[in-house]
């Protein structure tokens, strides 16, 4: 289940103590399906992630670009929900869920060749490609128009108040944006790009500056 392990990686780099221990569990919960001893809304979402990985290991080919966010919204936006009960912004959910659903759509473009079926059927009929051409110059429309969508779920979004956070909770939360804004701005440069694009030991040091100096807000 890496797609979705892949999307806790950054929450889990940031985390120690307790809340570390909370997302390896929950990590352990979507991989197993073993709830005992979570919180029922964390089991509810446990079960959607289940629910959404099984859709995708079934490979089933989605058809609209409908299907494709409620997919997103069933997974990742599930564990952004988690996300902000475990590390006690529960206020925040819909923010959280908003860059995970963000974080997945851009993981399967990068990711593409293992996740072929995820492309909706109607977006590339209205450019002329098959799921076979995901690598082709042809498919630039095609992949433009997904990392659009995971620009579009939080382009909208408030900024985060941190006034009543921990400085762990705080970076998590700058880290997340920081790598979100660059995969976007990767992406948008060009979308045919392959692989991961990840935070580099300047950029973390930045955010820790930044969180330290600015804690009151989020970029």
């Amino acid at each position: 289940m890496s797609l979705w392990s892949d999307l806790l990686i950054e929450p889990m780099r940031n985390a120690n103590g307790d809340t570390l221990v909370a997302i390896q569990r929950f990590k352990i919960a979507v991989t197993t399906g073993e709830v005992s001893g979570l919180e029922n809304i964390i089991v509810s979402s446990v079960n959607r992630i289940r629910q959404a990985e099984e859709k995708i290991v079934a490979g089933v080919e989605i058809k609209l670009i409908g299907e494709l966010l409620t997919l997103a919204q069933y997974g990742a936006g599930s564990i952004g929900k988690s996300i902000s009960t475990i590390v006690g912004i529960p206020k925040s959910a819909s923010q959280l869920e908003a860059i995970f659903i963000a974080k997945f759509l851009i993981e399967i473009v990068l990711r593409r060749d293992d996740y072929q079926g995820l492309f909706p059927s109607e977006l590339l009929r209205l450019h002329g490609i098959n799921r076979s051409e995901l690598n082709d110059d042809s498919a630039r429309p095609v992949l433009a128009a997904i990392v659009k969508r995971a620009e579009e779920s939080v382009v909208q979004l408030p900024r985060l108040n941190a006034e009543n956070v921990n400085r762990e909770t705080a970076l998590f939360l700058t880290n997340e944006r920081k790598l979100l804004k660059k995969r976007l701005h990767r992406l948008t440069i060009n979308p045919l790009m392959k692989g991961t694009i990840e935070l580099n030991s300047w950029d973390r040091w930045q955010t820790t500056v930044i969180t330290r100096l600015r804690k009151a807000t989020y970029a």
